[in-house]
């Protein structure tokens, strides 16, 4: 195991590089929208995601560089090498986020009957319920090890990383959408406005990585982020709603540069509590919780945003859904 100095500034590198594909991938994808449509645009991925794989291939160890035998394994394999896929609890943690997804898409778009609404709902307490019994009794190398993430605020730091993906991914899923309609900005241009957002968390990681190495602190630094970061989201949920402003991308700014503060400082929170035997499935964790905020983030703003859309359709126009979509066909052109 690296020095937790060492981890903070070799965390924050990832976040400055992972941002920085973000920030360049954004403008470069809608360029190329508009150049040669969406399909060709997916196709232009794929050597990138070959040359991914090659330099995985040639490049990562398939095994540590020095091997640990934990206590009492004498020279057995060690239990990092022993473990066993989970696939069980990863089926129904799968299961229970596609109900969920599904559930939001029923509740906004009602293309489900009732009965199926309640079905999916059913599905998902039923999938939850037995993903935890699976994860905390029966489960022998767990997906999630709850053992461990209830000693010494592991499970609250996973927590806190899934709500900071969800609050975070859930304002980013709509800025292009919200300059699109309120500016009608192009495709090709939009993308710029994701700018802000990488090198926000860019300079917040690297930032904090840099203070930690130095320092060897990071609890304050994880509180002053944390600070940050909810200045710039009550800006946005202040100002944004006001109309569109160019200036608004500073709040983004501000929220993201706190975020990247706060992966930083979680991962190596989190790292320095963590009995080493219980790294490899606590940082597992760490970054499923990611995901899993982030797949939250963008359903529920989606949802949330349609039904507000037409919620404020139908108090201004004053009719139903039926009659207001009957109005807007009789007025569309035949083709």
């Amino acid at each position: 195991m690296a020095p937790l100095e060492q981890i903070a500034i070799l965390r924050s590198y990832i976040a400055m590089v992972s941002t920085m594909g973000h920030a360049s991938g954004a403008p470069i994808g809608g360029l190329l929208t508009t150049l040669v449509g969406w399909r060709c645009a997916f196709l232009v991925q794929v050597p990138f995601v070959l040359t991914c794989l090659f330099m995985a291939a040639w490049k990562l160890p398939s095994r540590g560089r020095n091997e640990r035998n934990f206590p009492g394994s004498g020279n057995k394999t060690s239990e990092a090498e022993q473990a066993s896929l989970d696939c069980l609890g990863i089926g129904l943690l799968g299961i229970a986020i596609s109900a969920f997804i599904l559930l939001c898409r029923s509740v906004d778009e009602q293309f489900l009957g009732p009965s199926m609404t309640w079905v999916l709902v059913a599905v998902l307490i039923v999938s939850s319920i037995l993903f935890l019994m699976q994860e905390i009794l029966m489960a022998q190398d767990p997906l999630i090890p709850f053992k461990v993430m209830a000693k010494d605020g592991i499970g609250l730091a996973c927590i806190m990383q899934t709500l900071l993906m969800f609050s975070l991914f859930a304002v980013l899923s709509n800025v292009a959408e919200f300059f699109v309609r309120t500016e009608y900005t192009s495709s090709d241009i939009v993308g710029l406005y994701q700018l802000p957002t990488s090198l926000g968390a860019a300079v917040g990681s690297v930032s904090c990585g840099y203070l930690i190495q130095r320092t060897g602190r990071y609890k304050t630094l994880a509180i002053t982020s944390l600070v940050l970061s909810l200045v710039g989201f009550i800006l946005i949920a202040w100002r944004w709603p006001l109309g569109p402003s160019h200036f608004g991308l500073v709040y983004l700014l501000c929220a993201s540069t706190g975020a990247g503060g706060l992966l930083s400082t979680g991962f190596v929170g989190i790292t320095a509590v963590t009995p080493q035997e219980h790294s490899p499935a606590v940082i597992t964790t760490y970054y499923l919780a990611q995901q899993l905020g982030i797949i939250l983030g963008v359903t529920a703003a989606a949802t949330i945003c349609r039904h507000k859309l037409r919620d404020e359709l139908l108090q201004r126009l004053g009719t139903d859904i039926a009659s207001l979509q009957v109005r807007i066909l009789s007025k569309t052109p035949s083709t």
